[in-house]
């Protein structure tokens, strides 16, 4: 029996993982809304102190995964850090090598596919961010352990996640999206298929991949930060 067009291994809709880019690209243009918003603020910035605190000497370099419009990625680079972020939205990318220029801050960001690799040789880093990134990953398994192999041992690694319970916090966000859905009808709907992480799973993911947790936490949104520290 042939295919329908468009089909795959989800219900007829291709995963989300395969239109990430198309995704991310058309939601390049409202993602800073956030950047109003204080809890989102004061969530960025905990979340970059909390960091921050585990520096040592001359330590800096920081791989920012996912880094969208370099949110992140411009934080940490405020604070000293010399910062690569890397996407695959290149419309993403664009405003954040803006945002970037306009800080006056020197952040190198790159369009790569982290579904299929991270092209950095082993422990290049000392510190990885990936923010609200695990739910556009294929195997997150096999993801967290590209990333303890960038890593130094007992490099350190922030991991922010999408919970079940997580609440938007973005007045009329939702709005926008009802009035431009049905331009991007199977982006749209693989969007509600977004994978959310309960605690214990993704847990049980950082421990597998040799990642020993430091601290926890959980933001009014209800997503779910972790602070972790690679093998020796």
């Amino acid at each position: 029996m042939k295919r329908k067009k468009g089909s795959g291994e989800d219900g007829g809709i291709r995963p989300f993982y395969r239109l990430e880019p198309a995704f991310w690209n058309i939601h390049s243009a409202t993602w800073d809304d956030k950047l109003l918003l204080p809890e989102y603020r004061e969530h960025l910035e905990a979340a970059v102190n909390w960091f921050a605190q585990y520096r040592e000497g001359d330590e800096n370099r920081v791989l920012d995964i996912g880094c969208g419009t370099g949110n992140y990625s411009i934080e940490v680079a405020r604070r000293g850090f010399q910062v690569e972020g890397i996407d695959f939205a290149s419309r993403m990318l664009k405003r954040a090598r803006a945002k970037a220029q306009r800080s006056a801050l020197k952040v190198r960001f790159s369009l790569v596919d982290f579904n299929k690799a991270l092209p950095f040789p082993s422990h290049s880093f000392h510190y990885v961010v990936c923010a609200a990134t695990l739910q556009c990953v294929k195997e997150p398994l096999r993801f967290l352990q590209k990333i303890s192999d960038v890593l130094v041992p007992s490099g350190i690694f922030l991991v922010v996640a999408i919970s079940p319970h997580l609440r938007s916090t973005i007045p009329g966000k939702a709005s926008l999206w009802r009035r431009i859905s049905w331009r991007i009808k199977p982006i749209f709907k693989a969007a509600k298929r977004i994978r959310r992480y309960r605690r214990e799973e993704l847990v049980d993911m950082l421990r597998a991949s040799r990642f020993n947790i430091l601290e926890e936490a959980t933001a009014k949104d209800q997503s779910m930060r972790f602070l972790t520290r690679a093998h020796e």
